[in-house]
Formats: C-alpha cells, sequence, structure tokens
C-alpha cells in the first residue's frame, strides 16, 4: 500500500487521525487511520508487530489470572509459540479464515499447526497439556481475536483434540465489526 494523498488531519478523542487517498491493486480508496491502524474502505489493514505489540503489552493486564502463562519461564515455551503464531501473517491470515469460513477455532488451527512442536516441548508423544496451559491458550487466542482483531462474539464447540492435546471444547468468534487484512 502507498499513501498518494493526504485529504485531512484530525484530531479526536485525543488520537490523531488521518484521511487519506491510498493506492492499491492499481485502483485508488479514501483511507483512515485510527487506533494504529489502517482502514481501507471498512477493512482494517493491521501490521503483525502492531499485534504482537498489542498482545504482549495488554494480555497480562485483560487475563489477570493467566499473567503466570506470559512471564514465568515454565511457561515460556508455549507462550512464545503463541507470539511466534501472531507473528506470521499467512499463518494469522490463516488462524483467522478457519476461524471465519469455517467455524474452526483458532486454539485447533494453532495446536494442529504446531503438533510436532508441542509433542517436543511436551516430550510426550500425545502432547498432552496440563489444564491450566489449555486455558492459558485459549485465553491468548481470546485476546487476540477480541481485544485486537476487535470479535464481539465466541462461542464455546466441540473440537474433539483427544489424539493429541486432550483439548474438548474451544471458543470460535464471530461479530467482527470489520474485516482484517494483516500485513507483514
Amino acid at each position: 500500500m502507498r499513501m498518494v494523498g493526504l485529504v485531512c488531519k484530525f484530531d479526536l478523542d485525543g488520537r490523531s487521525h488521518s484521511v487519506f487517498r491510498q493506492k492499491l491493486d492499481k485502483k485508488f480508496y479514501i483511507c483512515y487511520t485510527y487506533n494504529n491502524a489502517t482502514y481501507v474502505q471498512g477493512r482494517v489493514v493491521l501490521d503483525v508487530n502492531d499485534v504482537r505489540k498489542k498482545v504482549s503489552e495488554e494480555f497480562s493486564e485483560i487475563y489477570t489470572h493467566f499473567k503466570e502463562f506470559q512471564y514465568n519461564l515454565e511457561y515460556s515455551a508455549y507462550w512464545n509459540k503463541c507470539m511466534e503464531s501472531i507473528s506470521d501473517r499467512d499463518l494469522l491470515t490463516c488462524i483467522i479464515f478457519c476461524n471465519d469460513t469455517f467455524g474452526i477455532p483458532p486454539v485447533k488451527t494453532f495446536l494442529t499447526h504446531y503438533l510436532s512442536d508441542f509433542i517436543k516441548i511436551t516430550e510426550n508423544e500425545k502432547a498432552i497439556l496440563e489444564t491450566y496451559i489449555k486455558r492459558s491458550i485459549g485465553a491468548f487466542w481470546g485476546m487476540v481475536f477480541k481485544f485486537v482483531l476487535g470479535y464481539t462474539e465466541q462461542k464455546s464447540v466441540s473440537v474433539s483434540m483427544n489424539e493429541h492435546f486432550m483439548v474438548k471444547t474451544a471458543s470460535v468468534y464471530s461479530g467482527a465489526k470489520t474485516l482484517c487484512d494483516i500485513e507483514n
């Protein structure tokens, strides 16, 4: 994306906003910035670095019961794997697509993608996770979908991951106010 021409700049709610013309896919769009995100005709364009930053800075404030997951070295391999997943634009886009299109919870897509890594981390062929770790990973994806991507609804669904992980249910998210495009 390339900003072509600034249309106007204004302050609202103590934050600076810009409206500008944007050339994208050989077409021009009217865009605006808000909360460090760029909106292109109703689509929010998020940078993976902004996603990482928001999760990293706000996770333990919002999910206080899971503060240890972020800061305790005992859980660092799991936290790092979660952060790795939101740093990978293609994987994050796939997780969002699976949630939105097929109703597959982000936790299931995430765990399935990293199965071999979790087998190594847990040193167990079935990659069985402790209850606290399973709930922490669920909270992590709740943070991403509700507080970063702006989804307003969640529903617990059966995932039956009994062969690996022993996860029975996970949340699928809906009610996104805008559609998201993820950039590097």
